[in-house]
């Protein structure tokens, strides 16, 4: 399902006399969690891998009467990244001693990159200690992502010529759980989050594992 149907079938579920919703905006730094060696870069070799990004979202929450807070929202968890020269065949890398398996083929550079984007639902337990608030904060993440790479100087053999390849991550929407903590004072809150998000139902797998967030989320 596209994340623009989920996004008009929430609309169309949130009762009529329930729309007197705070509207929110954050903006925040996500740190990827990396993935293991061998995916992206070997450790053996020189890489890059840049984990750190900017995040946002935009989103819409609810007191219900007799539940705890609700929140729906965009979540954009910003870019991941590496640039590593690698042995091009995996077969001929050992992870575990990080050694050529036999002789070591010319290195090829892998240079990659994705995104995640995608709709938080959660639910948010409130509790007060004077003028702050204390929120556990737990629900569901639906997100598509994307990753991409770019691998050149590449040679199957050790006498092959050069050759340049080209890949992505084709994924379907995945649904997957968030989790965090947010303390509010007024109408600023500071959020911490952890998304178990990867790219890892394809043959082109991402270079993280998961993502931890921290933004600071402002309501109107």
């Amino acid at each position: 399902m596209k994340l623009t149907k989920i996004i008009v079938l929430m609309i169309a579920l949130i009762p009529v006399k329930s729309m007197a919703v705070d509207y929110e905006l954050s903006l925040g730094q996500t740190q990827y969690k990396q993935s293991n060696n061998g995916t992206w870069f070997q450790e053996a070799f020189p890489y890059t891998v840049d984990l750190n990004s900017i995040n946002w979202s935009a989103g819409v929450s609810h007191k219900f009467d007799s539940v705890p807070r609700v929140r729906a929202e965009f979540v954009n968890l910003g870019k991941a990244s590496a640039d590593a020269w690698a042995v091009p065949i995996d077969a001929y890398y050992n992870t575990n001693s990080n050694e050529c398996v036999g002789r070591c083929l010319p290195l090829a550079r892998f240079q990659s990159s994705g995104s995640v984007k995608g709709i938080a639902l959660t639910i948010a337990p409130e509790m007060k200690f004077g003028d702050f608030s204390v929120f556990v904060e737990g629900g569901i993440y639906i997100f598509r992502p994307t990753y991409s790479a770019v691998v050149t100087n590449v040679r199957w053999t050790y006498e092959a010529e050069p050759i340049t390849v080209y890949t992505k991550h084709n994924t379907t929407t995945q649904m997957t759980y968030v989790m965090g903590l947010v303390v509010r004072y007024k109408q600023v809150e500071f959020v911490a989050r952890y998304y178990d998000v990867e790219a890892a139902d394809d043959d082109v797998p991402a270079v993280y594992l998961g993502a931890y967030s921290a933004s600071v989320r402002f309501r109107f």
